[in-house]
């Protein structure tokens, strides 16, 4: 991990070879933050600490020579810290990556204030009521969040919760917010999403890739008459951001679409030019900068759905085989996955 992203990864080493899956979601979480962080000016994490409830069961004095060897204090669940480590306290069964980009946020968002402070007052423009007082911390546990601006009940209550869940749900869990964002049409969280752009906090081409889904869902829900503007808008942002970490995402959704048109038979005469677009398209996703775990089984099932209609049976053997692969490495405790997948391997078999 110091290695690929210099960060230094305090665990106990049975955690470690007993959750060697987890290891790698941390991978990719790290290599998330690597690729965001090339595209500005932004530190990354210093250290990952990630405890479990033995460092409890030690008495006062072991606690206290832990916390020392590593050079850290605190040891709440999910704690960041000004210098760039942060302490967990689970395991990687738990919702370690998670946690890690919810804490990041809270990193990134201080860099942002110490650099400019305006950032705070121009977020909390947005979390404020019809009287201009401000909306944190009222009504907590209510469901109602949404329709205050806020991505999550941890959100409302405080501007540093705000920051860090709106960070983490816009670049982690990002369709699932963003089909939240366009539904309920909020002002107040498309404001800060806004501000979040403008200041650095969410990546600059958030913008687009919100506009990127709802263009595609749009064609799911069976406006078809969007298919060749979601193409021209996808091919622009792929041209204009290659590197982005949503990157993958984007040309997944390009080969779903043309693996879609496979199966209409009014079209069948062009579907030599469908089949090419999306065994094109899932394998640029394959080859992405950034290789979210999922995005990449994606593009796997994909290019082994499309082989199913056209290839050899040794060939569609090949490609669920490769499947195998992939997920074989996942629980072996890979974390090159997110950087090279399982290319080479596809390479040598001439299946991209």
């Amino acid at each position: 991990f110091r290695e690929l992203y210099d960060v230094d990864l305090h665990i106990f080493k049975e955690d470690a070879q007993n959750n060697l899956y987890g290891l790698v979601m941390l991978s990719e979480a790290l290599r998330l933050h690597q690729v965001l962080n090339e595209e500005t000016e932004f530190k990354g994490l210093r250290s990952i600490t990630i405890d479990n409830n033995k460092f409890y069961n030690r008495n006062l004095m072991g606690q206290g020579r832990y916390i020392h060897s590593l050079d850290f204090m605190g040891m709440e669940e999910g704690r960041h810290l000004s210098n760039g480590d942060i302490v967990l306290q689970n395991n990687l069964r738990s919702n370690s990556t998670i946690n890690i980009h919810h804490e990041y946020g809270h990193f990134r968002g201080n860099q942002i204030l110490e650099k400019d402070p305006d950032f705070e007052k121009e977020w909390r423009k947005f979390s404020i009521d019809k009287d201009g007082l401000s909306l944190y911390n009222k009504d907590y546990n209510s469901n109602s969040f949404e329709n205050r601006g806020f991505v999550s009940n941890l959100a409302t209550m405080n501007f540093d919760e705000d920051v860090a869940e709106t960070f983490f749900r816009s670049i982690y869990r990002t369709e699932e917010f963003v089909l939240s964002l366009i539904k309920g049409h909020n002002r107040s969280l498309k404001g800060k999403i806004e501000v979040g752009i403008s200041y650095g906090l969410l990546p600059k081409y958030f913008r687009e890739f919100v506009l990127l889904i709802d263009g595609y869902n749009s064609y799911i829900r069976g406006e078809t008459n969007n298919f060749q503007r979601f193409l021209n808008e996808s091919e622009t942002f792929l041209e204009n951001y290659p590197n982005s970490i949503f990157s993958s995402r984007v040309n997944n959704f390009r080969g779903d679409l043309f693996s879609s048109k496979l199966n209409n038979f009014n079209i069948i005469s062009n579907s030599d030019y469908f089949y090419e677009n999306a065994r094109r398209s899932y394998i640029s996703s394959l080859n992405s900068y950034f290789k979210s775990i999922n995005s990449y089984l994606d593009s796997l099932n994909g290019l082994t759905g499309l082989s199913r209609n056209i290839s050899p049976k040794e060939i569609v053997n090949e490609f669920e085989r490769s499947l195998i692969i992939f997920i074989d490495s996942m629980n072996n405790g890979d974390i090159l996955l997110p950087i090279n997948g399982i290319n080479q391997y596809l390479l040598e078999r001439k299946l991209i």
